[in-house]
């Protein structure tokens, strides 16, 4: 498809993929995209792409977007790319707080802190990350979900059970942040405001 929503930024670093042992892109004329999904991803010249038709999920200005699993491997210069592309003007910026957090379902309590960790993102706006000690674990579950953030890792979910109702990945958690993420992350358990009921400071974060 073509898109004309799409927008091209350069991308600082050398990309090179490998399918089947092969290497199929191998550009340091590589485009960060933005507008082909919700997320961004790369684009590349059409002449730097060995790969065939059905790969390709997006065109622009002479640039093609690949489908992420049509590969084997991603490189950034000699350093694998886990999971999608980083914008190096993206950031996510982590600081202690004493506000007070309160999170209920249906007037149940599920968690109450005076110690939240404060999120911002770049295009986001805050989340609200507690110690495991201020959150009733006994009222959660592991869920199977996971999903990558490029910016922080991992994140594992947690379904809240409450009275035969779930809500289902309403709680995440990344145990293990990548490297150049904000440390202070790990292991805390982050809030889908949008599906409980919190407050910060007495106020709802719905209003």
């Amino acid at each position: 498809m073509t898109d004309q929503a799409i927008t091209l930024t350069p991308a600082p670093y050398r990309i090179r993929a490998w399918k089947d042992g092969q290497s199929v892109i191998d550009t340091d004329d590589a485009k960060f995209a933005h507008g082909v999904r919700h997320y961004m991803i790369w684009m590349f010249p059409r002449e730097a792409v060995k790969l065939p038709r059905e790969a390709i999920i997006a065109e622009h200005d002479g640039h093609v977007a690949i489908d992420w699993d049509a590969v084997d491997e991603w490189w950034e210069e000699d350093e694998p790319v886990a999971k999608l592309p980083r914008d190096m003007r993206h950031r996510v910026e982590a600081r202690r707080s004493s506000r007070h957090v309160v999170v209920k379902h249906d007037g149940v309590l599920i968690a109450d802190s005076h110690g939240p960790t404060v999120v911002a993102e770049t295009g986001l706006g805050n989340r609200y990350y507690l110690p495991r000690g201020d959150v009733r674990f006994e009222l959660l579950r592991r869920a199977e979900r996971t999903s990558w953030c490029p910016y922080k890792g991992l994140a594992n979910y947690y379904d809240v059970h409450i009275d035969g109702t779930v809500l289902k990945g309403a709680l995440w958690t990344y145990e293990q942040p990548i490297a150049d993420a904000a440390p202070t992350l790990a292991g805390l358990i982050g809030i889908w405001h949008e599906k409980l009921d919190v407050q910060l400071d007495g106020k709802s974060l719905g209003e």
